[in-house]
């Protein structure tokens, strides 16, 4: 999925850029450019549903400007294409402004996915991803979202609970090397499983299981 991939996607990104290609893009120039339509997208949502039937119409006036500007670097002959591209620009100018709100790891993790949402435009413009695969990592990306979302909630709302389920989540280090060396193949398999058993659970309190011999001794 494209969503493992998008560390190839950043770097094939860079190298393009550092090709400074001018068919059929122009990254050393386009780049810059598309800095000023986020920051023209940031406007239009500022100016949304200000009353300008009194005077000048600044909001479609920034509007026509974004548009002629996108042009230059996106088709609108493909409005899927067209589309796709506008909603990633104005996420990755979305999540650039939540980053300047915040300071320290936050600010940082905001800024990552201004990138890399970035990157999905550039990796879509150049043809190496396609509509479909962006929509799929949007999805992802969503569920990943409200996950978290429910997550904070219920840290909320049962903060006990939630430290339980943090113990369940954490990644024990279990090393069943002594239980394979010949010097443990003394015990037969039940005593063999038996130890096992009890080690593991000293790592993980949580588990539950057991072993039983169903067949006459």
């Amino acid at each position: 999925m494209f969503f493992k991939r998008k560390n190839k996607l950043k770097h094939a990104v860079i190298d393009a850029d550092n090709a400074k290609k001018v068919n059929p893009l122009d990254l050393s120039a386009d780049q810059d450019l598309t800095i000023a339509v986020m920051n023209l997208i940031k406007l239009e949502k500022l100016l949304d549903g200000v009353d300008t039937s009194g005077g000048y119409d600044m909001s479609g006036a920034i509007r026509d400007m974004r548009h002629r500007l996108m042009g230059r670097v996106v088709s609108d002959k493909n409005r899927e294409l067209w589309n796709m591209s506008l909603y990633l620009l104005g996420l990755a100018t979305d999540f650039m402004g939540r980053g300047f709100m915040t300071t320290g790891a936050s600010a940082y993790e905001m800024f990552d996915k201004s990138y890399e949402v970035y990157s999905l435009f550039w990796g879509l413009n150049m043809g190496l991803i396609t509509v479909s695969d962006v929509a799929q990592d949007i999805e992802k990306q969503k569920t990943y979202t409200q996950y978290q979302i429910n997550l904070e909630k219920y840290k909320k709302n049962y903060p006990n609970d939630y430290k339980e389920f943090c113990k369940i989540c954490q990644p024990a280090k279990i090393d069943l090397t002594k239980y394979t060396s010949k010097e443990d193949n003394k015990f037969d398999g039940r005593q063999q499983l038996h130890n096992v058993l009890n080690y593991v659970a000293d790592k993980l309190p949580t588990l539950i299981g057991g072993c039983a011999d169903v067949a006459p001794s």
